[in-house]
């Protein structure tokens, strides 16, 4: 069902957008375990 499709895609864009800016926060904060090659990603 095309709808399913859609619907499952923008949930995945919504989580991965999510977990970009939790990343970018944590690296803005001064996390050390990340590179900023991983926060560019």
């Amino acid at each position: 069902d095309f709808a399913a499709m859609l619907g499952n895609a923008v949930e995945k864009v919504n989580s991965m957008q999510l977990e970009s800016k939790e990343i970018t926060q944590r690296f803005e904060m001064g996390d050390k375990s990340l590179s900023l090659a991983e926060v560019m990603l």
